[in-house]
């Protein structure tokens, strides 16, 4: 089953979507990614785990986040092909790419980020990478353009978290005609 976009209804309130994809909540603005997706039947086999999300206050005080899932498809910069899409003049069309998978050695979860050829490069812990790979860790610092991104890795087999089979499945009647 394809992921599908997230539905307004989901958001805080049902008030329309500015065209700039940010909303006033409680007088504060809050930004929504254009990304964000909502995956259903997570036990089908072609869709990837979740394994972490980068979290980033630079451009919204309020914040945004983007998830990161296992595979090579986690493609960062400004174009709007990116899986995480980062609009900012410093960011490269096809800035970085973070591959995620579990190690052959000791069955760790393993996020590495590579360089792109991007013009302004990346920063881990305020290192530059140089134009290689880096593998990273959790809670690492990375700087990308003007941005900076906290990594949150989620590794389901060292937390031991798995599907449950007793989930009961939730059916909103809000949206049906009673009468």
């Amino acid at each position: 089953m394809e992921n599908k976009t997230i539905p307004e209804s989901l958001y805080y309130n049902t008030e329309t979507i500015p065209d700039d994809n940010s909303k006033m909540i409680n007088n504060e603005t809050v930004a929504f990614n254009q990304k964000a997706e909502v995956r259903e039947n997570s036990n089908e086999e072609n869709q990837s785990p979740l394994v972490g999300f980068l979290v980033s206050y630079s451009k919204i005080s309020s914040g945004e986040f983007w998830p990161i899932f296992e595979g090579n498809r986690n493609t960062i910069g400004s174009s709007k092909d990116s899986k995480i899409q980062l609009i900012e003049a410093t960011v490269s069309q096809n800035h970085a790419v973070i591959n995620s998978r579990q190690s052959r050695n000791d069955d760790r979860l393993m996020i590495v980020i590579s360089d792109s050829n991007s013009r302004n490069g990346i920063l881990v812990n305020g290192k530059d990478i140089e134009s290689q790979s880096c593998e990273c860790q959790n809670f690492d610092k990375i700087t990308i353009g003007n941005y900076e991104l906290l990594l949150l890795i989620v590794d389901k087999e060292k937390y031991q978290l798995k599907q449950n089979p007793d989930f009961q499945e939730f059916f909103d009647y809000s949206s049906r005609k009673l009468y």
